[in-house]
């Protein structure tokens, strides 16, 4: 039997990198602001938004209004050099803290617009009093929104990696999380 899932219409997308700030990202920033600055030009022209938020749930800017059509990487640095810089790893609490508390998150993003979440770390995901298990954060994320798109830039165990550096940690749940969206890692 063929069959055919449509996906749905959306109203742009809304796009969150969560950052890990801790201490050991900080020497990661140039190639950070590389990766951003090459996604910023490879975006349409039009219909997306982009905030960069700390995986420290403690470190939300509750006014900071998000990159868009026409800003460069000038405006995205100045965003990443104003983000709070704190000691933990927990982006899924982050992302939920920022999405259900922040005022002014519910100004910006759009309810029909797709979410594309992108986490970077050099570190796991660290927010197990919140969500122990990764099916938990997705049932979270996956209630009441449509058009979840994820990616995450993380460490992957050596045998995997392309890297031939020491790895801290691998990014398990945040792999986790991407592969259930059928995201890039």
């Amino acid at each position: 039997v063929d069959s055919l899932t449509q996906i749905a219409g959306t109203d742009g997308t809304d796009i969150l990198w969560i950052i890990d700030t801790s201490c050991s990202m900080a020497d990661d920033a140039s190639n950070l602001l590389a990766g951003i600055d090459a996604m910023i030009n490879s975006l349409p022209p039009t219909g997306w938004r982009l905030n960069m938020l700390s995986a420290d749930p403690k470190g939300y800017d509750d006014e900071q209004f998000p990159l868009v059509p026409g800003d460069t990487i000038v405006e995205a640095e100045a965003m990443y050099n104003k983000m709070y810089r704190g000691p933990y790893e927990k982006g899924f609490e982050a992302l939920q803290k920022y999405m259900e508390d922040s005022l002014y998150a519910k100004t910006w993003m759009r309810p029909g617009a797709a979410l594309l979440v992108v986490f970077v770390s050099d570190e796991d995901d660290q927010s197990t009093d919140v969500f122990y298990n990764v099916s938990d954060f997705i049932d979270w994320l996956n209630y009441g929104r449509n058009g979840i798109f994820m990616s995450s830039i993380v460490n992957l165990e050596p045998a995997q990696s392309l890297c031939n550096t020491s790895v801290l940690e691998e990014g398990a749940r945040y792999s986790e999380v991407t592969a259930y969206y059928g995201g890039v890692i």
